[in-house]
């Protein structure tokens, strides 16, 4: 496991440093978009249904920083990190919801402009964090868990360098042990 690590880290290293030298076939990029998520356990569906029943105001929004690598005209590596943001509020009660994930993977462009599919392999938790006074529950994490992203996108950038727009829809199914969560997500990616 820890050759794993160490392969991986200076697989990353090398990507981040290739990125600083040829700004054609690396991309840096970063997203922000919105998400559904359909929870798997069975203590967060109780807390939903509270919080659902009570009319909390809820906010849920999604990030994405990383790294991109053309290793072909129809074919680039992705590396990076993402977070979604599930919150809700009350006066002075809240609940909010951290799904954080690493995650690689493959993007393929077949040729029709910028349209692309992806496949990532996603590494992950959440976390939850309770101020509620009716009902009992602690902050928690779940287990670490290992998933996979599908990606359909249309990214701008093809054909072109400097800043263009990436507009996108992913599903992510994580495992935490026991159970999985669902979250699907819309963004607008940001590459560079």
């Amino acid at each position: 496991m820890k050759n794993v690590k160490i392969i991986f880290i200076l697989l990353i290293l090398s990507i981040c440093c290739k990125a600083f030298a040829d700004d054609s076939v690396t991309r840096f990029h970063w997203a922000l978009g919105t998400a559904a998520i359909s929870y798997g356990d069975s203590e967060t569906d109780t807390v939903m249904e509270y919080l659902s029943d009570n009319d909390y105001s809820r906010i849920i929004l999604s990030g994405e920083l990383g790294f991109s690598f053309k290793l072909d005209e129809m074919l680039r590596f992705v590396v990076g990190g993402n977070l979604v943001y599930d919150s809700f509020w009350k006066d002075s009660q809240s609940a909010f919801f951290l799904d954080y994930a690493f995650f690689g993977g493959m993007r393929v462009y077949p040729g029709l402009g910028g349209l692309n599919f992806g496949l990532e392999y996603n590494t992950g938790r959440r976390s939850n964090f309770y101020k509620l006074d009716d009902i009992s529950v602690d902050s928690s994490s779940t287990k670490w868990g290992n998933g996979f992203r599908i990606v359909t996108e249309y990214d701008f950038s093809v054909n072109t360098t400097g800043f263009a727009p990436v507009v996108g829809f992913s599903y992510r199914r994580m495992p935490r042990g026991g159970f999985a969560d669902n979250i699907f997500t819309f963004y607008f990616r940001f590459s560079y």
